[in-house]
């Protein structure tokens, strides 16, 4: 399961509500086919093609030391720039200053240490990885093991510098998704941006927001061709392919380029639509949104998509006029609130996890597609309040659901792993499997790998030693070290490889490849800033 979270600059007030939800939203994939009946796993392979790497699993673990761990709480040094120094008259005798010797910059800690990609190059792996660095969608080919542009970023105006993953300009992708086959891409493009100030009234403060118009494009890995789906798109929320790659879903205000924009204090009414690809047109509307509109989800069949607002949670057949109603939302103060949001399919392709959410937090659901039945899933509540290491769900290709959650008291940290099987029968999701790994460390990024393996990160916030990748075979067996990881205080963002040989991860803002040793600093052959991971199917063709 992947998928990461999508940055967006709007010209709008949004309410306090709508970002706690945005906030609360997750963005699980769902695994394709239909089983009509949950099936056993094969049993995985053992894990002697990995070099294991040596975990300390005692409590007298060292400390590392605070000059060479940059953990993610902290904040950036500001670098102020020297006063300038007044020019000496002509009379005066200078003696020259040696140039100071600045101190190099700490390295961050990891056990294995940390490599350089300029001295390993691009790592083996065995599938596919399509990511947005710098503004530009990249990929990062196998079977050559080289990295293109799939499509270039944008060029930071003069005066102004990419210094954060927030910087965006015209020419930079912001949002993309991939069909099934991992071969067709939507991606939409930055092709006007302006910067709004607006004295706000009664006193001297002056907000500032950022205008953006896209365009969405749909591009062939395999033949490099690009269509241009829709243009002026205002306001976009995401863009969404469905899983034959035959149409595009997106969510935006409109599709009229705005002449003169400006900050407005009003609700924006974004609405959903469709185009057919690669060039059949047919840009259509599905219905206007209420009070706010987010989260486009594909059924597996391709025909059917998804959504919420602040009305409901909807489902739209692409053959039919108008959405139909699957779970009414409450729109009202504190815990009078309730929205449901789509999340991820089953590979069943009935059972649907979804988020409650209200003003303090959100719990998981799995909605029965046919039944419209709801089954709650036990201590999986988020607090609106950012958590370092929240609890995860996503699905295995059995239609088990794998809980990730964490429990942090002071110095003492626990991941625990559960599995549950849903029954809409009893209307309960029942507890089949739990492990606890015995080590001082939070959990995240857990993934059921395709050959049948458990993999996750483990996180302690001071010991290089225990931090790291780590694959374990099943939950009756031990955990094994695969690679290193800088400690910290925060949940870093994880993407594996479906196959478990590897993963990227981003930590104190670089992004790093671990498998099998040190994790290598990618930075130098990614980019500076980078984000939305994802691992595409295998293929026999030549991306």
């Amino acid at each position: 399961m992947r998928r990461i979270l999508k940055h967006i600059h709007s010209r709008y007030f949004f309410s306090l509500f709508l970002l706690t939800v945005g906030i609360l939203i997750g963005s699980l994939a769902c695994n394709s086919g239909a089983l009509p009946e949950p099936s056993p796993i094969p049993p995985p392979p053992n894990l002697d093609e990995i070099t294991p790497i040596a975990a300390e699993t005692s409590d007298d673990e060292s400390n590392v030391d605070e000059a060479d761990n940059a953990l993610e709480s902290e904040e950036p040094t500001e670098n102020n720039e020297d006063e300038a120094t007044p020019l000496a008259e002509e009379e005066a005798t200078t003696t020259p200053e040696p140039t100071p010797t600045l101190a190099p910059t700490a390295v961050p800690q990891t056990d294995p240490p940390i490599q350089s990609a300029n001295t390993t190059g691009l790592p083996a792996t065995a599938r596919d990885l399509v990511f947005i660095g710098d503004g530009a969608l990249k990929l990062w080919t196998h079977q050559n093991q080289q990295l293109i542009d799939i499509y270039p970023g944008g060029t930071a105006p003069d005066g102004e510098s990419r210094d954060s993953i927030f910087s965006q300009f015209t020419g930079d992708i912001t949002h993309f998704d991939v069909s099934s086959d991992g071969n067709r891409i939507a991606a939409a493009r930055i092709t006007r941006t302006e910067t709004l100030t607006k004295t706000l009234e009664g006193s001297n403060s002056v907000l500032t927001q950022t205008y953006h118009e896209h365009e969405i494009l749909f591009l062939d890995v395999v033949s490099k061709e690009t269509w241009i789906l829709a243009q002026n798109v205002t306001d976009l929320q995401t863009v969404q392919v469905s899983p034959n790659q035959q149409t595009v879903a997106f969510i935006s205000s409109g599709l009229e380029s705005i002449a003169e924009p400006a900050i407005s204090e009003d609700e924006v009414a974004l609405n959903v639509y469709t185009v057919l690809t690669p060039d059949k047109g047919d840009l259509k509307p599905v219905g206007s949104c209420t009070s706010f509109c987010n989260t486009i989800l594909w059924h597996t069949n391709s025909e059917l998509f998804f959504f919420t607002d602040g009305e409901a949670m909807w489902l739209y057949n692409l053959s039919a006029s108008a959405p139909e109603k699957v779970l009414d939302n409450q729109m009202g103060t504190g815990l009078d609130t309730l929205v449901h949001t789509p999340l991820s399919l089953a590979s069943n392709g009935r059972f649907l996890l979804i988020s409650q959410a209200n003003q303090s937090g959100s719990r998981k659901a799995v909605y029965d597609i046919p039944t419209g039945q709801l089954v709650e899933l036990p201590d999986t509540f988020i607090s609106v309040q950012p958590e370092p290491f929240p609890t995860l769900v996503s699905w295995m290709p059995d239609t088990r659901l794998l809980i990730t959650k964490n429990s942090i008291q002071g110095q003492n940290w626990q991941a625990t792993f559960e599995l549950y099987r849903v029954s809409i029968d009893e209307n309960v999701a029942n507890l089949e499997e739990t492990t606890q790994p015995e080590l001082n460390a939070a959990a995240t990024g857990t993934i059921h790998l395709e050959n049948g393996r458990f993999a996750y990160a483990l996180i302690n916030p001071t010991s290089a030693q225990t931090s790291g990748l780590y694959l374990q075979t099943s939950f009756s067996e031990p955990t094994v070290k695969n690679s290193g990881m800088i400690p910290g205080l925060v949940a870093p963002v994880v993407s594996w490889s479906p196959v478990g040989d590897g993963a990227v991860f981003v930590q104190n803002g670089t992004a790093y490849f671990g498998n099998g040793g040190g994790p290598i600093d990618m930075s130098s052959l990614f980019g500076q800033f980078t984000s939305e991971f994802e691992w595409l199917p295998s293929t026999n063709v030549n991306r």
